[in-house]
């Protein structure tokens, strides 16, 4: 008897944990942490037949299909972990938001890192080969592995290594936003904030852990929305200042 109670209880953590990194994950493009899941096919499952080689131009710099793809399958293999097939013909109008959704973030990092390189800022070699490193922990050093799976679409280890480099010059700068423009207090969260987020996933879903069990996990998803609405706001001044060109 205790024993199921555990299990049910696990299960329920789980699942929250699961429908929250979601959440985080489709919001930022897997926060500027490139993650591997299920395989999902040569294309990714999003209709890249029908897009042009190249989908978008920020300020004369192209972002190209491949990476495109490279990104919605990984936001589309989250969705498939909450059972939702994005492939499925009542999920079209689903599909074209999370694509928009995609391309609008690719387009912001874009701005981001030329921005960034603008004001002198890089990140090292050795920080990239980190990054590199712990996703090749997912494959347990294999790096034939890694690059089988990053060929399935159209990727190669350096196509990563760039996409890392850029991820983590778009976060520096918004780290260096952050330090020059934003109080630390407006980043700060509240019990008030994390017993409210509770309150409302507690109302979306049967079955929820305590709240202590996941008040961390609560927490750490109210300080990235507040460091979304910086972002927000720091890449929007940036799209006023620029041109950019949509090809989908």
């Amino acid at each position: 008897m205790n024993g199921n109670k555990k299990s049910n209880k696990h299960k329920r953590t789980k699942r929250f944990y699961t429908v929250v990194a979601m959440v985080i994950v489709v919001g930022m493009v897997l926060s500027f942490t490139v993650v591997f899941v299920d395989v999902l096919g040569p294309t990714g499952g999003t209709g890249s037949a029908s897009l042009p080689e190249v989908v978008a131009e920020v300020n004369e710099e192209e972002i190209k299909k491949d990476e495109f793809n490279f990104h919605m399958a990984q936001v589309k293999a989250m969705y498939e972990m909450q059972g939702v097939n994005l492939e499925s013909r009542e999920n079209e109008n689903m599909l074209r938001q999370v694509q928009w959704d995609v391309l609008q973030e690719l387009i912001d990092e874009v701005l981001l890192v030329q921005q960034a390189e603008d004001e002198g800022l890089t990140v090292s070699n050795d920080m990239v080969q980190a990054e590199y490193q712990q996703i090749l922990v997912q494959f347990e050093g294999d790096e034939d592995a890694l690059e089988n799976e990053l060929s399935l679409m159209n990727f190669t280890p350096e196509d990563l290594k760039k996409v890392i480099a850029q991820q983590l010059t778009a976060q520096q700068y918004i780290q260096q936003y952050k330090e020059e423009n934003i109080e630390e207090e407006e980043l700060e969260v509240t019990e008030e904030e994390v017993e409210n987020l509770y309150e409302q996933y507690s109302a979306q879903m049967e079955e929820m852990p305590d709240y202590e069990e996941i008040k961390l996990q609560l927490e750490e998803e109210l300080r990235q929305r507040k460091v979304d609405q910086v972002k927000a706001i720091l890449t929007q001044e940036l799209k006023e200042e620029s041109d950019i060109e949509v090809y989908m």
